[in-house]
């Protein structure tokens, strides 16, 4: 399930996400999608992360661990980004 990583020219990550975005109408749980981008060891560090407020989607706080990430989450070049704190960045890009 873990995708390959690519470091562009502003030191973010760049995660694939090997289809499981789009793949899910429904869409998928934060914490899900931050465990799987490398963001967070384990999912339950990921849900303390976003509870304690550190967890971004397009620079935007969310509001909770169980928020679903959607394909409609993602911009106009097919990305969204994940934030951990001020200098953990991913750009997902849906495949």
């Amino acid at each position: 399930m873990q995708g390959d990583y690519v470091l562009d020219d502003l030191d973010m990550k760049i995660w694939d996400d090997g289809g499981h975005l789009m793949g899910q109408a429904a869409g998928q749980p934060a914490f899900e999608l931050f465990h799987q981008a490398g963001l967070a060891p384990s999912r339950t560090e990921a849900r303390k992360l976003i509870r304690g407020g550190g967890g971004r989607l397009n620079d935007q706080p969310i509001a909770s661990d169980s928020v679903l990430i959607k394909a409609s989450d993602l911009g106009s070049d097919g990305t969204l980004k994940l934030s951990a704190g001020r200098k953990r960045h991913v750009l997902v890009r849906a495949a």
